[in-house]
């Protein structure tokens, strides 16, 4: 039969471990969370940055459009 001092060592390191595993999973879950906060951040970033180019092939299209023609001379008939 195994003696209660055998056991008393075992039982404590169970108890040690499974508060490892407990505050790893705390760990692991704050590591999840910062990972899906990065992603929203990433997402928008993305989205700005998508955006400040469509803005700007829209300025540049636009202002292709309304530069100002050159002039064309015409000769002068009234002579």
């Amino acid at each position: 039969m195994i003696s209660k001092t055998t056991i008393k060592p075992i039982r404590m390191r169970i108890q040690e471990k499974r508060k490892q595993i407990a505050a790893q999973s705390n760990v692991i879950s704050e590591l999840i969370q910062i990972q899906g906060q990065c992603r929203k951040e990433l997402d928008i970033l993305l989205e700005e940055e998508r955006l400040q180019k469509r803005s700007f092939s829209l300025l540049i299209n636009n202002s292709k459009q309304t530069e100002p023609q050159p002039a064309v001379l015409l000769a002068d008939t009234s002579k």
